[in-house]
C-alpha cells in the first residue's frame, strides 16, 4: 500500500506482466541461461525463502523476475504445514536469518535476531496475559502461547537447525 509501484499488491488483478521482487516457486519458468549464470536454489534453505533467494540472485544478476497474470496455477499454501506449525515457524525463521546472513551480513542477521526475540518475549507475555484474562478457554491463544514459547526456546538454544523442519 505505501509503496505500490516497487511492492505490488497481491490483491490487485494486473491485465499485464509486471516485475516484481519475488515470486512463490510453485510455478516458476526460468530461462536454462539464468540458471547457468544465477545457479541453482540453495540447498541451506529446507523449506521457506529459497524462491526469495534465487529470485534475489537473479535480480542481482541483472534478469527479470516478473509475474505473468495469465498464468493460472492453483497452490494451497500452507496446507503441508499446518499440523506442524510450530516447527514451520522456527523453520520459517532459521530460513530469515539465513537470508539476511547471506545478503546483509552478519551484523544485520544479528540485529533482526535480537529484535525478533525481544518480539517473541513481548509476544510471548501479552498472549499469556490474555489466555489468563480468558482462563485459558482459548484454543487459539493456547496455540500462538506454544508456538512463542517454542521460538523463545529455540533461540536460547542458538537456533539449532534440527527443530525446524529440516533434518539438521
Amino acid at each position: 500500500m505505501l509503496f505500490p509501484k516497487k511492492y505490488p499488491s497481491k490483491r490487485v488483478n494486473y491485465s499485464t506482466p509486471i516485475d516484481v521482487h519475488s515470486v512463490i516457486g510453485a510455478c516458476m519458468i526460468v530461462r536454462s541461461r539464468a540458471i547457468e549464470e544465477v545457479g541453482l536454489l540453495d540447498e541451506d534453505y529446507f523449506f521457506f525463502l529459497e524462491e526469495t533467494d534465487w529470485c534475489y540472485r537473479m535480480r542481482h544478476r541483472r534478469w527479470q523476475v516478473c509475474h505473468v497474470p495469465q498464468a493460472k496455477v492453483i497452490h494451497l499454501q500452507g496446507r503441508t504445514v499446518d499440523l506442524i506449525k510450530d516447527r514451520a515457524k522456527i523453520e520459517y525463521y532459521r530460513s530469515l536469518y539465513l537470508f539476511f546472513k547471506k545478503h546483509r551480513g552478519i551484523v544485520a542477521s544479528a540485529l533482526l535476531r535480537v529484535f525478533l526475540f525481544s518480539r517473541f518475549c513481548i509476544d510471548f507475555v501479552l498472549t499469556l496475559l490474555s489466555c489468563l484474562l480468558t482462563a485459558f478457554r482459548s484454543e487459539r491463544l493456547k496455540r500462538r502461547l506454544r508456538i512463542y514459547a517454542k521460538l523463545i526456546h529455540w533461540h536460547l538454544r542458538l537456533c539449532p537447525v534440527g527443530m525446524g523442519l529440516g533434518e539438521g
